[in-house]
């Protein structure tokens, strides 16, 4: 009997889950260039220097459904980074370790998964799993410059990155500890050169912060600085601003597709701006007042929403926009 190749076992797993569990395999997202995935394969075996006993991965099941299964019906050595088996079942959106190496399976899984490449984080290191699980357990709960305890999302590229550019030298020794290197592809940050498919960030050199800051624990967190807020901060709202402008050339083809850039984000600040006046708080009702000033002008916008009580706009503006996309299709 042959053997079954790595792609069709990978197909043979997602074909075998509860319809909805798992994301289809496809042949390569609309957004990843195909080219893109030799060169991540490329540039992991190059990180490792051809030992992939050193290869990991942080991956979040939270973007990635079915993930549990998927590292079980593969035999992927793996754990989740939270504790035990507590109830509830936190499995659908936990944040696992992997073992992730470059056997077939690695290589098939990266190449058909829709969305593999662009969620993981890549992990360099010499140390065992045990001391790697235990080194990132020590950031999943850290605090804010208010003192309030949060969860971390440092395994999302989306936010390892600011993170580490905001943080000090001794703030980035102490994260990385046993790990020399971290590699993710993050699909809204610009590519470090048009070469490569992974942003690298190295470990600090020389630079020993087990003699200047001492490891977090249950009992003295990670303290994020104010600097790591106000980078986060911008990052989050850059990333909302890009996708708002995408949003809304896709919306309105006929009057922002020849537009620049500046003239499209002009709309969606002056909705961020306006929104507060309207105590409109959420991002979807800033998203709709934007689509909204492109057919309206705001100093007729505002007065027609504030008459309403202020838990009433967001219908009033959902039934506003409606009403202004119905006139654009009518003939006049």
């Amino acid at each position: 009997m042959r053997a079954l190749s790595p792609y069709e076992r990978l197909q043979k797993v997602f074909a075998a889950a509860p319809k909805g569990t798992m994301p289809p395999l496809v042949a390569g997202p609309e957004n990843l260039p195909r080219p893109a995935v030799p060169r991540a394969i490329d540039e992991l075996r190059d990180a490792c220097a051809g030992d992939d006993r050193a290869l990991y991965a942080l991956l979040d099941a939270a973007r990635l459904p079915g993930l549990k299964k998927i590292l079980e019906s593969l035999h992927y050595e793996f754990a989740s980074l939270y504790a035990g088996q507590g109830k509830p079942d936190l499995s659908h959106c936990a944040p696992y370790l992997v073992r992730f190496g470059l056997r077939d399976e690695s290589l098939a899984w990266l190449d058909q998964s829709r969305d593999l490449l662009t969620t993981a984080v890549f992990v360099v290191t010499p140390v065992g799993f045990a001391e790697l699980r235990g080194h990132f357990r020590r950031f999943l709960l850290v605090t804010d410059t208010r003192r309030r305890a949060l969860y971390f999302r440092f395994y999302d590229p989306r936010v390892l990155g600011p993170f580490l550019a905001a943080s000090t030298e001794g703030e980035r020794a102490l994260f990385f500890g046993p790990i020399r290197r971290f590699l993710a592809r993050d699909e809204s940050d610009p590519p470090v050169s048009a070469s490569r498919a992974l942003r690298a960030f190295a470990a600090p050199e020389g630079f020993r912060a087990a003699e200047t800051m001492p490891r977090p624990d249950a009992r003295a967190r990670f303290a994020l600085t104010a600097a790591h807020e106000a980078a986060l901060s911008r990052d989050t709202l850059a990333r909302y601003e890009r996708r708002a402008v995408a949003y809304l050339r896709e919306r309105f083809p006929e009057e922002l597709g020849d537009e620049s850039e500046a003239v499209v984000l002009a709309h969606v600040r002056r909705a961020r701006a306006l929104a507060p006046d309207l105590l409109l708080t959420a991002g979807r009702d800033v998203t709709i007042l934007a689509e909204v000033l492109v057919m309206a002008d705001p100093k007729i916008v505002q007065p027609t929403l504030a008459k309403h009580r202020a838990e009433d706009r967001p219908r009033h503006l959902l039934a506003l926009r409606d009403r202004l996309c119905a006139q654009r299709r009518t003939p006049s």
